[in-house]
């Protein structure tokens, strides 16, 4: 069995509809509480290693790079496990997982944990909201981070 497989295998068992954008990227949608309400997940799958990258498909206006790079910079510094990240060329605002495999298969609670975390901080944890808040000029990049962090 590959990881592509193993993937497959959870997400079906999950029943998380996906689809297939590629031979190595699978990706699949999620509805989260709060101002945002839409996720879009992608996993991009190598031989030894997985990346989950979950995003608001939602792109940023340039005018607010500035903030955004403010509050993910305060929140990378907090983060144990990915990191969150602006991809300037199309303004997508995204946590980011890798997951290597080289040394040992993931198991069911590695591959959940991987794909849930940046569902989590988006949606219970409130990034998703914070970066509402934010954009809408209510918070500040240091509130934004005191908002997520309550």
């Amino acid at each position: 069995m590959t990881i592509y497989d193993k993937l497959c295998d959870y997400l079906t068992k999950e029943q998380i509809h996906y689809k297939q954008l590629t031979d190595d990227t699978l990706c699949f949608d999620f509805t989260i509480e709060g101002k945002f309400t839409h996720l879009t997940s992608f996993l991009f799958i190598n031989e030894d290693s997985y990346m989950v990258q979950t995003s608001l498909p939602m792109p940023l206006k340039e005018a607010g790079f500035p903030m955004v790079i403010d509050f993910f910079t305060r929140l990378n510094v907090t983060m144990e496990y990915g990191y969150f990240s602006l991809n300037k060329s199309n303004g997508l605002m995204s946590h980011i997982i890798k997951v290597d495999c080289a040394d040992s298969f993931p198991s069911d609670a590695v591959i959940n944990e991987s794909i849930m975390t940046g569902i989590r901080l988006f949606g219970a944890y409130g990034v998703a909201s914070a970066l509402y808040y934010l954009l809408s000029g209510i918070l500040t990049p240091a509130q934004a981070m005191d908002f997520v962090a309550r």
